[in-house]
């Protein structure tokens, strides 16, 4: 049997079982938007819960009491680049709170449909922006399962394929994470405008859009701002899905990472939103 061991706890998020279902349970009971609908996309972000758990919560909250039964966790890799979309064929994923069936059946499906998605447990060893959100739904969902998926790239064509990929699993049993922060390092008045602009192009679903602002927010050259989102791959082919699927874009939480106590000269920004 295989299993991904939790790499990020005690760093991104509490390694003590009671400690992290305290700061969860906390952060689902200061949710204050409850969509009457299960969206069945949602972008959330991946930094230290203490950061970014609170904006994290008002997205994946919106799934607590649902009938879920599969979760595809999409986010971009922070330490490779490569073509592909790479899956991760464990046969459990373990936190802190216990241990996460992978869904081997849709994952082999997925392999055997199309040459864009690759099996590659190495690539997913070290990477975060999936794992974060695993304690979350441990928490709000019941029995479900995970398929875990990491781009290379930040390519649209590839992010255009993969959502064309992915179209027909997404239904009210099966939904889409995908992992994302925004404005890396700029100052917090800085993140404030950018994101602003960020998300407000994400919302249209216009992925040329989406390219365009953010091409054009990283031109103007703002002192230490050196993204405008690290998941933008995963933010492509989640536009590309909600476009496809008919669903409409909303910002249910944003914030920054100057807001809860990180220093104001040197922040990162958060949105949650939901696609129904």
């Amino acid at each position: 049997m295989k299993v991904r061991p939790p790499v990020v706890a005690g760093a991104f998020y509490p390694q003590d079982t009671n400690e992290l279902q305290a700061q969860i349970y906390h952060f689902l009971e200061s949710v204050e938007t409850v969509m009457r609908e299960t969206p069945p996309i949602i972008i959330v972000p991946h930094a230290g819960y203490v950061f970014s758990g609170q904006v994290a919560a008002y997205g994946l909250r919106q799934w607590k009491g649902s009938d879920i039964k599969t979760v595809i966790l999409l986010g971009n890799s922070h330490q490779n680049y490569f073509y592909q979309a790479a899956l991760d064929t464990s046969d459990h994923w373990v936190t802190p709170l216990g241990e996460t069936e992978v869904d081997l059946a849709l994952g082999q499906d997925l392999l055997e449909k199309s040459s864009l998605v690759t099996e590659d447990l190495k690539i997913h060893a070290a990477e975060h922006s999936l794992e974060v959100q695993l304690p979350f739904l441990q928490l709000i969902l019941n029995q479900f399962k995970i398929v875990p998926l990491l781009l290379g790239s930040p390519s649209k064509q590839r992010a255009k394929n993969l959502a064309l990929l992915l179209k027909s699993y997404l239904n009210r049993q099966t939904v889409l994470v995908a992992s994302s922060d925004l404005s890396h390092y700029p100052s917090y008045e800085t993140a404030n405008l950018v994101d602003k602009q960020t998300i407000e192009s994400i919302l249209s679903l216009d992925v040329d859009r989406f390219e365009m602002t953010t091409e054009s927010l990283m031109a103007q050259a703002y002192p230490n701002l050196v993204t405008c989102a690290c998941g933008a791959g995963a933010i492509k082919t989640a536009m590309f899905l909600a476009r496809d699927l008919n669903l409409t874009g909303r910002l249910l939480k944003y914030a920054n990472s100057g807001d809860v106590g990180g220093e104001k000269s040197r922040v990162v920004g958060y949105g949650a939103i939901a696609f129904s």
